[in-house]
């Protein structure tokens, strides 16, 4: 008797689960770059981060040996989401771009993470990150950098720059920028800059970062929701100074000595609200200790600040009377400050 052909029907579905199962899936593979070829014996193993970035795919690693590597490294098409690191934290590779080129290291691409590398580029940047769509979901932390531009950010959205040593070029952000983090950082000898005139920076928190002869500056024409918080400023200062809106801003719980705090709306009439400063501790300034500014008053709180043997006023409100000045430690009062 002939077997009766039941057709495809027949498979039961759970063997096509158990096939669909035991399908394996591509890991994403992490490269790893040694300038001498060895690589510990850890395969692929380049011999430089070009070559690395070349074979990498998103989600993986780019881990990097001990060296100099004198290379510009550019994350382009296909290199979103992934992370250039040092091998081991301790050792960290030192990245220096070839003779006739500029930046070290240039990202255009989401997503990417760069974590304990020297980075070096004494003509430009050290990380120059283009336009705000490559400059989201960025995560720059735990490296040295030394360079004429330092870490350098054309926009910046919901992205980290933490735990950096950065000599020289400070830290600077340009273009339209939200809900990105700066904090534990050390500049010296230059600012952590926050915008330009016409641009939007909205919840962005600059914390616990020590600056040695640098700023914080804020200078965009509309600021919302942004927080300083507990900074260290040493022969520096902090700015905030917005053209057409400034609200719902806060700075709090900052120490600057030698640099003074000068907050307000600086040009144009109306679009200011909410804003606190609070606890902080200024001295040494060449000018006022704190300063409001403007020509709009009444939407700022200065409250529980210590300013004190500051060259100006220790306390000067410019702007018209109904700013509330309270519980404030002070020599010298100026303006329409009024406790």
């Amino acid at each position: 008797m002939r077997a009766l052909d039941k057709g495809p029907s027949s498979v039961s579905p759970l063997i096509v689960l158990f096939a669909l199962l035991a399908t394996p899936v591509t890991a994403q593979t992490t490269q790893f770059v040694d300038n001498i070829g060895d690589c510990a014996g850890l395969t692929p193993c380049h011999r430089t981060i070009a070559s690395a970035l070349a074979a990498v795919q998103p989600f993986a690693a780019v881990q990097v040996f001990p060296g100099v590597y004198r290379e510009a490294v550019v994350f382009g098409a296909g290199q979103n989401d992934v992370a250039l690191e040092a091998r081991t934290a301790a050792l960290p590779p030192r990245i220096v771009p070839p003779e006739g080129t500029r930046d070290a290291i240039t990202i255009g691409r989401p997503g990417v993470h760069l974590k304990s590398l020297i980075i070096e580029a004494p003509e430009g940047a050290g990380i120059s990150v283009g336009g705000i769509a490559a400059a989201s979901n960025m995560v720059i932390e735990k490296n040295q950098v030394r360079a004429l531009a330092g870490i350098q950010l054309f926009g910046c959205a919901s992205s980290t720059v933490r735990d950096n040593w950065v000599i020289g070029g400070g830290i600077s952000m340009s273009m339209d920028a939200f809900s990105c983090l700066f904090e534990d950082n050390v500049v010296e000898g230059a600012p952590i800059r926050l915008g330009v005139a016409d641009r939007s920076v909205t919840d962005i928190v600059v914390r616990r970062n020590t600056l040695l002869n640098g700023d914080i500056l804020f200078g965009n024409d509309r600021l919302r929701g942004n927080i300083v918080d507990s900074n260290r400023l040493q022969n520096g200062g902090i700015r905030m100074a917005g053209i057409s809106v400034l609200q719902d801003n806060v700075v709090r719980q900052n120490i600057v000595i030698g640099g003074g705090l000068v907050f307000g709306l600086v040009a144009l009439d109306g679009g200011i609200g909410s804003n606190t400063i609070e606890a902080n501790f200024i001295s040494g300034s060449a000018g006022d200790g704190i300063q409001i500014v403007g020509r709009v008053g009444g939407a700022t709180l200065i409250r529980r600040n210590t300013s004190i043997e500051n060259a100006g006023c220790d306390i000067n409100d410019t702007t018209p009377a109904g700013n509330t000045w309270r519980n404030n430690r002070f020599a010298t009062m100026c303006g329409t400050a009024k406790e």
